[in-house]
């Protein structure tokens, strides 16, 4: 039996501190567990960071992508239990479960919340560019990449709204569909 606990600074800047936590545990059994959430803090005033601290609208603006990601990956490969409306985030889109990288604002699917114990961890990007007018200026820098990241691969979206699974494996870590 066992027990790790890792934390990763994720962005660290003038407005914003984000760390993640990662936790394993095994105690016996076909595998272990694996937890990963998150804390945030406002920089200036170093208080922990709410998802309603920052801005109207991200929670909608995230689940609208969240939705699209998982009904298309569901649809396409079948990787996700089911399809999902948002409704079925609100255990998803909440405090613990959100942190800052360069890319974005990223939402973290632990293990069995929508996947199999197979897909991991899934972490869903939105992107800072996607979030403007929703998130404050204070923590938007701009940029970024909206994608969905899963043990089998990166998924993103092409211009059209279509999935793109350039960058996403099969078991035998064959790309799943060439780049169009």
């Amino acid at each position: 039996a066992y027990h790790a606990l890792n934390i990763t600074r994720s962005r660290c800047d003038s407005a914003v501190i984000s760390l993640v936590i990662d936790e394993t545990s095994y105690t016996g059994g076909a595998h272990g567990s694996d937890y990963r959430y998150a804390r945030n803090y406002d920089t200036a005033t170093g208080q922990v960071l709410h998802l309603s601290d920052l801005g109207v609208g991200v929670s909608d603006v995230a689940g609208d992508s969240i939705v699209s990601f998982i009904n298309q990956i569901h649809d396409k490969d079948g990787l996700f239990f089911r399809k999902v409306k948002q409704s079925d985030l609100r255990d998803l889109i909440t405090d613990d479960l959100f942190y800052f990288d360069q890319n974005g604002l990223v939402f973290i699917a632990g293990q069995y919340s929508f996947q199999s114990y197979a897909e991991g961890i899934v972490e869903f990007t939105i992107s800072y560019d996607d979030l403007n007018g929703a998130l404050r200026d204070t923590y938007n820098p701009g940029g970024g990449v909206t994608q969905c990241a899963t043990d089998l691969g990166i998924y993103t979206f092409r211009k059209d709204g279509s999935l793109d699974t350039s960058k996403a494996y099969d078991s035998e870590n064959a790309a799943i569909e060439s780049v169009s």
